[in-house]
């Protein structure tokens, strides 16, 4: 591009020099050593001729130019307008999905009342996990064939980063389900003890139940089941440390590098010499 405009720098200055300087001295010369034929007109009516010529093409031209430039000035705006909105909604639905799969949210959720409660523990990991699963099901409706490089590289850290962290989710469902059954544990034994007192009091299938219950939480203590959910804990507070930061720093420079890339295609409609 630099070789460009020292081009056309060139060629600009040696047409003006041409055309401003050598031309009335051609004239002039022509004139005076009549080396022309003999005209009703002298050198100053030829050059005043010309000077006018001249004038009108030059104010002609800057006519023209200026009528492309305003015209190509209205694209511009509107290309930019048009690019950051777009781009500004995908980087609100992406702000979004990283919201939703902010591998802390889980945690918060369940840390206070996931003992008492494993039910509610359960639903806010399977609420969590469906997140995962659905991060980018949105932003994909928003991305075309010519979007979707621009933004290939955080797309694909989103899908390892779920992918890391679907196997810590399944492990604290599993060790809040056992939770759940071990709480339920007393309950189960008097049931049992209740229809050996009193048989028929209850269903075979509840006592199927119960006695599944019994079987799962079998040598199993409860700080055991505190323990494995604890250090579940702990590796879903590691991947927001390592992983998910990450993912937040390479989203700011993506949508940095793309909103560069729209400021340099609107001023480069503004050359003259590049179609629309």
């Amino acid at each position: 591009m630099t070789k460009f405009f020292q081009k056309f720098g060139l060629v600009f200055f040696l047409i003006s020099i041409f055309t401003i300087i050598i031309i009335p001295i051609v004239i002039n010369e022509a004139y005076k050593h009549d080396v022309i034929y003999v005209t009703m007109w002298g050198a100053a009516d030829v050059l005043s001729y010309y000077g006018t010529i001249l004038g009108a093409t030059a104010t002609a031209t800057a006519m023209i130019v200026t009528i492309v430039f305003t015209r190509k000035q209205i694209y511009r705006d509107s290309y930019l307008k048009n690019g950051n909105e777009k781009w500004e909604k995908i980087e609100v639905i992406l702000a979004d999905a990283l919201d939703n799969i902010n591998p802390m949210q889980p945690w918060l959720d369940t840390m206070d009342t996931g003992f008492v409660d494993p039910n509610t523990a359960i639903q806010k990991i399977q609420k969590y996990q469906i997140y995962c699963r659905t991060a980018i099901d949105k932003l994909n409706s928003h991305l075309n064939i010519n979007d979707y490089p621009k933004v290939k590289s955080l797309i694909d850290a989103i899908g390892n980063f779920t992918k890391e962290i679907g196997p810590i989710c399944q492990e604290e469902l599993e060790a809040y389900s056992l939770l759940r059954y071990f709480n339920h544990r007393n309950t189960v034994k008097e049931i049992i003890q209740l229809e050996k007192e009193k048989p028929d009091s209850f269903s075979e299938e509840d006592l199927e139940f119960c006695e599944e219950i019994l079987n799962k939480t079998k040598d199993i203590r409860m700080q055991d089941i505190l323990h494995t959910i604890g250090q579940l804990n702990k590796q879903m507070i590691e991947q927001y440390n390592d992983q998910y930061r990450s993912l937040l720093q390479l989203k700011g420079a993506t949508f940095e590098q793309i909103n560069m890339e729209i400021q340099e295609n609107a001023d480069s409609i503004l050359h003259i010499w590049k179609k629309k």
